[in-house]
């Protein structure tokens, strides 16, 4: 049995997120099965279908969006994920209520520089939530 990882991110840029893109491209060289929500326009399309990655044409819009969030939880339920990894804050904020009451493992992205702080109640519907593993 591998593992099942879902990656929502924007590949819309394509040389900003190469990096971010060959790491999901080797882990299903290894073995892992990867699904990604992305703009199915991404540059990096060819390259993850060449390796048998899923790639769902679909990344959140909005903040807080019932839909949004209901079509996220439907696919991680569906396609039984293990880990979902979130890169951006639409993403984060979708996906973490998504994963609610899942058995899933939420990954966070923070970048270089966290700005993550305490006292900032916005990092708790994101990087501080109880729900992030």
């Amino acid at each position: 049995m591998s593992i099942k990882v879902l990656v929502v991110s924007d590949y819309s840029d394509y040389h900003s997120t190469r990096p971010e893109a060959s790491i999901f491209v080797g882990l299903a060289q290894l073995g892992f099965e990867v699904s990604v929500m992305t703009y199915k326009a991404s540059g990096h399309t060819a390259a993850f279908e060449a390796v048998g990655i899923q790639v769902i044409d679909f990344h959140p819009e909005k903040k807080f969006d019932p839909s949004e969030i209901a079509r996220l939880r439907q696919f991680m339920v569906q396609a039984e994920i293990d880990v979902v990894h979130l890169f951006n804050s639409v993403a984060i904020i979708n996906g973490l209520q998504a994963a609610k009451d899942l058995a899933v493992k939420v990954v966070l992205y923070r970048g270089y520089t966290g700005n993550i702080h305490w006292y900032d109640p916005s990092a708790y519907f994101k990087f501080l939530h109880p729900r992030v593993d």
